[in-house]
């Protein structure tokens, strides 16, 4: 077993058990767990946009989709981890000729999922220059992804001889993925350039 600490509450683990349980069959289990929070600034986007010279003023509503806006904690934050996975491989000497092994594995990931933010050193000296730091994030729809693995295998060697053997390996394997992310992070153009004609 190992384990690892760091920062944004970094927490990892991973471990792995050999159990011999009789001459011809032995089991490992082995296990990793991976969690830190988002390593970005992330805020709530509720942006209310004005520009005068073409009619836009503020009004105290935002201008941005609210349906799926809410405040989230750090450890929910993009660019987060929360994954972990387990394997189970059986080992069992069928007949002196042949040998079986089979394997179970599981993985999941719960995290919010990565996110792009906008590039602030090309973005210096234009009218969308950054006024933030470079990993900041202004989000209206908070990431979130279910992703499952399952993946099964078998292999069979069949000895023909001292110098010779014959192996077969299948394997199925079931992917699952759900996720909501906000694909702009909250970057959009200027309000000066907009295009909504006169007020």
């Amino acid at each position: 077993v190992e384990a690892a600490v760091g920062n944004y509450n970094e927490r990892q683990a991973r471990g792995m058990l050999n159990i011999p349980i009789t001459d011809k069959l032995a089991i490992r289990a082995s296990f990793m767990a991976d969690m830190h929070d988002g390593m970005l600034t992330q805020t709530k986007d509720t942006t209310d946009i004005e520009y005068a010279a073409n009619g836009i003023f503020r009004d105290g509503i935002p201008d941005v989709d609210q349906r799926r806006n809410r405040d989230v904690s750090r450890s929910d934050w993009y660019n987060n981890s929360d994954q972990w996975g387990g394997r189970v491989i059986g080992l069992w000497q069928t007949t002196d000729w042949l040998e079986t092994t089979l394997t179970f594995s599981h993985f999941s990931d719960q995290g919010a999922g990565d996110i792009d933010f906008i590039d602030c050193e090309q973005a210096a000296g234009t009218i969308n220059a950054c006024d933030h730091d470079l990993r900041y994030v202004n989000i209206n729809v908070p990431g979130r992804k279910d992703l499952k693995i399952d993946d099964y295998q078998l292999k069979l060697v069949a000895s023909l001889n001292d110098r010779m053997a014959l192996e077969y390996r299948g394997s199925y394997q079931d992917q699952r993925r759900d996720q909501l992310e906000d694909v702009d992070g909250g970057t959009r153009p200027a309000a000066q350039w907009s295009s909504i004609g006169a007020p």
